[in-house]
């Protein structure tokens, strides 16, 4: 399970993340999905939009801009979005901008071990990476953290939203791209606008 957000060439970018094969380990993978929309909204600094929100289970977001829904490439994902919807720029081997969402069951570890496994794996297989960390309110979640990493060596970066509920589904949004499409403003309008309704909360 290696991966950068949006990856078919996992080779070419990074390989990342034990936290695919844990989400693998706590769901069957067949989340209940509703979009209203891809892309839209409002910048972060005008507080979280719901315009473009898409929905998985108890999880809801807005996306970065232009992302459209894809076949999901790895187990344990049950959100795959792509910039245009492609899965890489024509003519060229680098694919473009995209989200993943994990999903696990909720006996899944809690956020500051999902973390450190996340960053161990990270470091493992990118020894130059740099990856700060945060801890963050989502509404409705029991606890949630922030992970940026940069990837010096593929200039690419990746965004990772690890969010822990109390009775209901675990979840990861990874947002990642090379660093000359990555867009930082949409970034930040995933943390904002992430929310956990219903069961989960």
């Amino acid at each position: 399970m290696t991966s950068i957000a949006v990856s078919r060439v996992r080779s070419t970018l990074v390989p990342v993340l034990l936290a695919a094969s844990l989400m693998a380990a706590g769901c069957g993978g067949d989340g209940k999905l509703d979009a209203e929309g891809a892309g839209g909204g409002t910048p972060a600094s005008q507080g979280p939009s719901r315009a473009g929100a898409v929905t998985v289970e108890t999880l809801s977001f807005v996306p970065p801009d232009g992302m459209a829904r894809i076949e999901p490439s790895q187990d344990g994902v049950v959100l795959e979005m792509s910039a245009g919807g492609a899965t890489e720029n024509p003519g060229q081997s680098v694919p473009p901008p995209g989200v993943q969402v994990f999903q696990g069951g909720r006996d899944l570890a809690n956020v500051s071990v999902r973390t450190g496994l996340i960053e161990g794996r990270i470091k493992a297989d990118s020894p130059d990476a740099q990856v700060t960390t945060r801890m963050v309110e989502i509404e409705g979640a029991a606890e949630a953290a922030v992970m940026e990493t940069v990837y010096p060596s593929v200039s690419a970066r990746q965004l990772d939203v690890v969010i822990g509920t109390a009775a209901g589904p675990q979840y990861d949004i990874r947002y990642g791209g090379l660093q000359s499409a990555y867009d930082q403003a949409g970034a930040q309008r995933v943390i904002t606008s992430a929310r956990i309704s219903g069961a989960g909360s």
